[in-house]
């Protein structure tokens, strides 16, 4: 699964039941499980791959604001 696209951490948090997912760059996703952060068995999130995670959720129109 790739943890680099917001499909698989979603996938992933889904099958952890995490309440939430946090994204820090220098660090791999974080899922939040029963009040914990759990950090995602991931490479950390460089600049470059944040911005690609953010951008891939955002429609055209949210992308142009």
């Amino acid at each position: 699964m790739d943890m680099t696209k917001i499909g698989g951490v979603l996938q992933e948090a889904l099958k952890r039941k995490a309440s939430d997912i946090h994204f820090i760059e220098g660090f791999p996703p974080f899922l939040r499980i029963y009040g914990e952060l759990t950090p995602m068995d991931s490479p950390p999130l460089d600049e470059a791959r944040l911005n690609d995670i953010i951008l891939g959720m955002l429609t055209p129109l949210q992308k142009e604001s």
